[in-house]
């Protein structure tokens, strides 16, 4: 698959998630449901960002660290 259609395909992806991310909060959902959907947002940034054919095992820990502390943080917070 060429970069281009990577790229497409990972905006549109993101376009999705923040439609059923809005749909969430309107139906007023679970902090669960919200956190697997933010982990499906980080998950489609982090990959395309990083290009993990080519990145370093290094780049995709330190990414997925980060995003498990965004994400608990967040459900820290939906708690409170």
């Amino acid at each position: 698959m060429k970069r281009s259609h990577l790229a497409t395909v990972a905006t549109l992806l993101l376009v999705l998630l923040t439609l059923v991310s809005w749909q969430l909060i309107e139906r007023e959902a679970s902090a669960s449901a919200l956190a697997v959907n933010a982990a499906l947002k980080l998950a489609v940034i982090g990959g395309v960002f990083l290009e993990l054919d080519r990145s370093r095992r290094i780049w995709a820990a330190l990414a997925a660290l980060i995003g498990i502390g965004i994400l608990g943080g967040a459900v820290l917070l939906m708690g409170a």
